[in-house]
């Protein structure tokens, strides 16, 4: 693989760990507030979006991501 490639993809990588961790405390401030329903949902779509395009990203560099949706 080409370095400029690599150095895109890992910077894309740090970029998707920093949201998915923003999304995952907007998420966790909602539920402590009681938040609407449908605002956690649309959270938790943007953050499993966000975990299959780091997986993606990942399975090229040869790592398998598990990502576990908690329980209801």
């Amino acid at each position: 693989m080409d370095m400029n490639i690599n150095d895109d993809k890992l910077a894309r990588i740090t970029d998707l760990l920093e949201q998915i961790q923003e999304t995952e405390s907007i998420i966790l401030s909602h539920k402590k507030l009681n938040g609407i329903q449908t605002q956690i949902d649309q959270y938790e779509t943007i953050r499993e979006n966000l975990v299959n395009e780091l997986s993606e990203l990942m399975n090229e560099f040869h790592f398998k991501i598990q990502y576990q949706k908690e329980a209801a």
